[in-house]
């Protein structure tokens, strides 16, 4: 479950922080705005800043084993929002970023908490 969790998030933390710092969210917004021209460009903004927002907190919810099922839930409707948002770009969209997530994501929302020992939520609870 730890290998699990800090695998899912790191590809988070670091996808968010691409999307948030080093490439900006304004240069993010630019390049999908062609793709959904009938999106205004601040509703694209602020889904972009809020998906941003989501994974970083998710990711680094996921590396402390904080709050786990909440930060998967958060994850899932991320994931959820992007799988409709690429689908309207161009319906067969490339997977090969999405898919592991997703796939990590879902064991780790199906695999019993009890296995989650190495976290702080399980030193917390005891």
């Amino acid at each position: 479950m730890l290998s699990l969790r800090c695998i899912a998030g790191f590809l988070f933390f670091f996808q968010a922080y691409d999307k948030l710092f080093r490439i900006g969210t304004n240069n993010v917004v630019q390049q999908f705005q062609p793709s959904m021209p009938s999106v205004p460009g601040s509703v694209l903004y602020i889904g972009i800043l809020l998906s941003g927002i989501t994974e970083l907190a998710g990711g680094v919810l996921l590396l402390a084993g904080l709050w786990t099922p909440y930060a998967v839930v958060l994850l899932l409707l991320n994931l959820t929002a992007v799988a409709i948002s690429f689908s309207v770009i161009r319906p067969m969209w490339d997977m090969q970023y999405y898919f592991p997530r997703l796939a990590i994501i879902v064991a780790i929302a199906l695999l019993p908490a009890e296995w989650d020992v190495y976290s702080l939520g399980s030193l917390l609870i005891k």
